[in-house]
């Protein structure tokens, strides 16, 4: 029998991931990206791709290869951030008052 911070209790690993699954994650992870930004941070590194949820915490973005991302608030978060930061295409237009010169040719 074990006792004390190695004993295993179910509830609390129930509510690590219930907690990791819960879509208010979404808006705690947006949170936490404002900070990062707002304290100059520059590349975030989300730690854990793929972790299940364990005795010892839920780090991961999914909790499993191939989750349903609306399962997932933090990937979700992480994906919907990338997306805002990433500059959109300039829009291609035609080009206007401009002409092409051609080097003059010598007579030697």
């Amino acid at each position: 029998m074990v006792h004390g911070a190695a004993q295993w209790d179910e509830d609390v690993q129930e509510l690590i991931a219930a907690t990791n699954r819960d879509q208010g994650m979404y808006d705690l992870y947006n949170e936490l990206l404002d900070m990062w930004e707002e304290a100059g941070g520059g590349l975030f590194n989300g730690y854990q791709s793929v972790w299940h949820p364990d005795p010892w915490g839920a780090f991961g973005i999914l909790e499993y290869r191939g989750q349903p991302t609306e399962d997932a608030p933090k990937y979700r978060a992480l994906v919907h951030r990338l997306a805002q930061s990433v500059a959109p295409e300039p829009p291609v237009t035609e080009p206007q008052g401009f002409r092409i010169v051609a080097p003059a040719l010598s007579s030697d």
